[in-house]
């Protein structure tokens, strides 16, 4: 009996597992991308990166575009390098 209800229960995970599948697969087919809806957008890591080097916190950058400083950090950091190296 233990046997039978652990073979119940491995089909009813393969067909969780294919039904995920199947519905990621049809998503990826429809949608561009997947996931969470940027916060910010594709024209304004620029305008950070350049409030940034006017020397604007990252705290305050954060603030003014609704964003994380954790989010903020990633945009200027590679600004952050490339002034660096032209010094």
């Amino acid at each position: 009996m233990l046997a039978s209800s652990g073979a119940v229960v491995e089909m009813e995970h393969d067909l969780i597992v294919e039904g995920t599948q199947a519905g990621l697969a049809r998503v990826k087919t429809e949608v561009t991308t997947l996931g969470r809806r940027p916060k910010i957008t594709p024209a304004e890591p620029l305008a950070i990166v350049a409030a940034y080097e006017k020397r604007q916190g990252v705290s305050e950058l954060a603030r003014v575009y609704g964003i994380s400083g954790s989010t903020v950090l990633p945009i200027v950091k590679p600004a952050d390098i490339a002034r660096e190296r032209a010094v």
